[in-house]
């Protein structure tokens, strides 16, 4: 009779961390699917440049150039 008593314990703790491992394997299963598309977003940046221009003839001030580039990598998805 014992027996069954901590066989029926144990079975409730392995329900209890089946779950638990549930949890932490469907958040690893997340974080490596963002860190996948992470990782393609930076491939694709890498190879970007960003144009700057002088302001107005100024040394040392500089603003945007055309974006069109960036605005289409921007636009497909990743």
């Amino acid at each position: 009779m014992r027996m069954r008593v901590i066989k029926a314990g144990r079975r409730g703790q392995a329900l209890a961390a089946r779950d638990a491992l549930a949890g932490v394997s469907g958040d690893a299963s997340g974080e490596a699917a963002l860190e996948e598309l992470l990782g393609r977003i930076a491939a694709r940046w890498a190879g970007l440049d960003i144009p700057l221009v002088p302001h107005q003839g100024a040394k040392d001030t500089w603003v945007l150039g055309a974006l069109d580039e960036l605005t289409a990598a921007l636009e497909v998805p990743p």
